[in-house]
C-alpha cells in the first residue's frame, strides 16, 4: 500500500468531481463561489470548476503560511486573500478547492463522497484517505526513525494534512497498485464508452495539454493520466486499450531522491513503447523491507497478466 501523495488529486478528487457532473449533481461551468459563498466577490470565487480541473485558475503552488494553519477557517481566510497569477501553472490547490466544493455540495466528508461516486468499496479493497491500524504493516515506508533505526510508514506529508485529515483532497490517499490499476481500467472503460457514442471524452478534451483533471498526450497522443512530483504515475492508453500504473516511495528515508524520479520517467516511457509494440509484459512487484516495493502494470486492459 502506498501513500499516493500528489496522485490523490487527479486520480481521486478530480474523478469524483467528473462523476458528480455526469450524474448532474454539479456543473463544470459553475463558479467556485456558488458552492463556497465565502469566496463571493473574490477572483477565485469567479473561477469555474472546469478552470480548476484544467489548472487554469491561476492559483499559486501553496497558500502563504499554510504550515501554521490550525483550522479550516484559516484555510478559508487564506483562500479569500490569495492572489491569482495570470500565468497558469499546475497547482495542488486546484484539487484542494475541488475537494472543498464536493464537501459543500454533498455536506459530507470527501472520503464518503469518493467511496460512493467511484464505487471504491466494490473494486478498491485497500484504499482510503486514512490507514486502519491493520494496514500499517503493509504501507511502503516513507520515513526513517533514527531512534529505532528503521524505516517506517509516514503520515501524509502535506502541511495542510493536520487540518484536513484524513480527507486531504490533493495529497493523502493510500492505495495499492492493484487498486489504482482497477481505477485506471474503469476510466478506460468510461472513456471508450463515451468515445463510442462519438462524444468528446472529458479525459482527452485537452487545452494546453490538460484534460479535465489529467494530463493528455505527454507520452502518446490520446493517452491521459498523471506523473506525480513524488514519483507515482497512472496512465490510460486508449489506442492500445491498456493502462500503466507505477507506484513507488522515492522520498524515503527523509527526502525525495531525484534519481528515483528519473527512473520512473524512463520506466513509464519504456512501458508506453512496449504497449505500442505489442509486447507481452508481466511485471511482478518487488517486495523488500528496505524499499517497500514497486508496483508496475502495463498490460492490455483485458489481460490477466501483469498483476
Amino acid at each position: 500500500i502506498y501513500d499516493l501523495r500528489d496522485l490523490t488529486g487527479p486520480a481521486i478528487t478530480a474523478q469524483t468531481v467528473l462523476f458528480a457532473s455526469q450524474i448532474g449533481d454539479l456543473t463544470l461551468g459553475d463558479s467556485v463561489s456558488s458552492y463556497l459563498p465565502y469566496l463571493e466577490g473574490t477572483a477565485l470565487g469567479a473561477k469555474t470548476i472546469e478552470e480548476l480541473l484544467r489548472h487554469q485558475s491561476g492559483l499559486p503552488r501553496a497558500l502563504p503560511g499554510e504550515a501554521q494553519f490550525l483550522s479550516r477557517a484559516d484555510i478559508e481566510d487564506s483562500l479569500k486573500r490569495t492572489r491569482l497569477d495570470e500565468h497558469h501553472q499546475v497547482s495542488p490547490l486546484n484539487y484542494l478547492v475541488l475537494g472543498l466544493i464536493l464537501e459543500a455540495r454533498y455536506e459530507r466528508p470527501l472520503s464518503e463522497i469518493a467511496n460512493e461516486l467511484l464505487s471504491i468499496e466494490d473494486f478498491m479493497g485497500t484504499s482510503g484517505f486514512s490507514v486502519p491500524n491493520d494496514w500499517r504493516s503493509r504501507v511502503a515506508p516513507g520515513a526513517y526513525n533514527p531512534y529505532l533505526n528503521r524505516l517506517e510508514w509516514s503520515e501524509p506529508g502535506d502541511p495542510l494534512s493536520s487540518v484536513l485529515s484524513p480527507d486531504v483532497p490533493h495529497s493523502g490517499y493510500y492505495s495499492s497498485g492493484e487498486d489504482v490499476l482497477s481505477l485506471a481500467r474503469v476510466l478506460l472503460f468510461n472513456h471508450t464508452a463515451v468515445a463510442a457514442g462519438e462524444e468528446q471524452s472529458p479525459w482527452t478534451d485537452a487545452i494546453d495539454g490538460k484534460g479535465l483533471g489529467v494530463e493528455v498526450g505527454k507520452y502518446r497522443e490520446g493517452a491521459f493520466g498523471w506523473d506525480g512530483e513524488w514519483g507515482r504515475s497512472f496512465w490510460v492508453v486508449p489506442d492500445q486499450q491498456g493502462v500503466i500504473v507505477y507506484l513507488s516511495n522515492p522520498e524515503h528515508p527523509n527526502e525525495i531522491d531525484p534519481r528515483a524520479l528519473e527512473l520512473r520517467d524512463k520506466v513509464v516511457a519504456l512501458l508506453f513503447r512496449a504497449l505500442e509494440e505489442g509486447a507481452s509484459i508481466d511485471t511482478t512487484p518487488a517486495k523488500t523491507e528496505s524499499t517497500g516495493g514497486l508496483a508496475i502494470d502495463a498490460t492490455p486492459a483485458g489481460s490477466e497478466s501483469g498483476q
